[in-house]
């Protein structure tokens, strides 16, 4: 693996069994990003590192003793900022990796991640909800849910924009324009979440 700049999810699997191996006690770790896309829905998908949300003081650990002494596996990151849907963490779910003794690794479900691969709105994320969308479609009501129940900083206008050009990208035209009326009934009777 010296030298590569992108992992597979062969690489990222035996990542986690390396910090796996490191703990002496269960521990939990939630990952985001392109790592769940590879790992959980499009294992030629590759990605330059794992992001993670959170993790158990031993797992942290764990991780910079293996990114210390071995330069040849995958770079991680604690992302200290994402955009995800309000109560997400109430569906997250469990990782079922064979190897692992002690590493839960949890990750956000399928709606929860496009939401947050749509906010950032890079070329190569809605590339890859495009091909997760091939393989298992993506429910447009839930997405507008969803995004609806998402904390926006910054300018709302320009969340929405990119919302609606993720929309686009997955479901045409007719379903950007579908979701843009779903998302202003919902804005015009809001929830109590």
């Amino acid at each position: 693996m010296p030298g590569l700049d992108r992992f597979d999810r062969t690489d990222l699997i035996a990542f986690l069994r390396v910090v796996d191996a490191r703990l002496t006690r269960p521990g939990t770790i939630r990952l985001i990003g392109g790592a769940v896309v590879g790992l959980c829905y499009l294992p030629t998908y590759q990605t330059r590192d794992i992001d993670y949300a959170w993790a158990d003081r031993e797992v942290q650990l764990a991780i910079s003793e293996v990114r210390a002494e071995r330069s040849d596996i995958v770079v991680t990151a604690q992302t200290g900022v994402y955009f995800a849907p309000y109560r997400h963490e109430e569906r997250l779910q469990s990782l079922n990796i064979p190897g692992l003794t002690y590493l839960t690794v949890e990750v956000p479900e399928r709606h929860d991640l496009a939401i947050m691969k749509a906010a950032r709105g890079f070329d190569r994320d809605i590339e890859a909800l495009e091909r997760m969308h091939a393989v298992e479609p993506f429910d447009l009501a839930v997405l507008v849910q969803r995004f609806e129940e998402t904390w926006v900083t910054g300018s709302q206008r320009l969340a929405d924009l990119g919302f609606f050009n993720v929309i686009e990208a997955l479901f045409g035209e007719q379903g950007a324009t579908a979701a843009e009326k779903m998302l202003d009934q919902l804005r015009q009777c809001p929830s109590s979440y």
